[in-house]
């Protein structure tokens, strides 16, 4: 506070006030505020920090356990790829010895897998807007990337998961016997009969065609972005760990 006493002359209120003593207590009181609140800005930037940091920890254990559930993943998609890919060749050239390889390769339609990734740690550190005060700039940027990727792969699930309900399932319910294409260890647990499936007519079934075709087509496009994704997980992965070296 301005000191009054000290503005007046030594005959009290009667006296001249200078000017420069009054801008000279203005800009003392002015400058220890903005001070004050400099240093009250720096130490909650400093602790706001330190939480940051503290999440990079659980947040590198998830990219880790994530990559290594994309790398399974990856060949799990290959394996549904090469799948569909063999039942058309076999359904193409009509050969029917090839029929009891057709079933075993068919159950891979009757499947849908999407890419899904569960990182609630991660999500927390988003949800808290954590991403826009990192200050490594490399990570901020991979992790924005990560925030698209992550928006991105819930479309592709969700289009995934209504192709089968849409099309696969209903074409399968009308056309194919299902307790003789399921796969693992369902097979043995359903009941076996009703009408057997008659294979000849899905080999002149232009529907049947183009549905195993259009399942392979959102298999080859879940195959890139789940390589893109990696790509940026190994980078964000790599990022962390030198944060936490630090």
């Amino acid at each position: 506070m301005i000191n009054l006493r000290r503005l007046t002359n030594a005959k009290g209120l009667g006296g001249g006030v200078s000017f420069k003593h009054i801008l000279f207590e203005i800009v003392l009181v002015t400058g220890g505020i903005l001070i004050a609140l400099a240093i009250d800005n720096w130490n909650n930037k400093r602790v706001e920090q330190a939480e940051i940091k503290y999440y990079y920890k659980d947040i590198q254990v998830e990219f880790k356990e994530t990559i290594n559930y994309q790398k399974g993943y990856q060949k799990t998609l290959q394996y549904l790829k090469n799948s569909m890919t063999r039942s058309l060749e076999i359904i193409k050239s009509k050969n029917k010895d090839s029929i009891p390889v057709l079933k075993k390769l068919l159950g891979t339609l009757a499947t849908t897998w999407p890419v899904s990734y569960t990182m609630p740690i991660t999500q927390e550190f988003i949800d808290l807007d954590y991403i826009n005060k990192v200050e490594n700039d490399s990570l901020k940027t991979m992790l924005k990337k990560y925030v698209r990727q992550i928006e991105r792969s819930k479309g592709l699930a969700e289009y995934n998961e209504a192709q089968y309900n849409d099309r696969i399932e209903p074409y399968i319910n009308d056309n194919i016997n299902y307790r003789e294409i399921v796969l693992g260890n369902s097979n043995s647990q359903l009941v076996i009969g009703g009408p057997k499936t008659d294979f000849e007519k899905l080999s002149n079934d232009l529907k049947f065609w183009n549905i195993i075709n259009f399942k392979i087509e959102t298999t080859i496009i879940e195959l890139g972005r789940l390589k893109g994704d990696m790509k940026v997980f190994e980078i964000i992965y790599n990022l962390l760990e030198d944060e936490n070296k630090n």
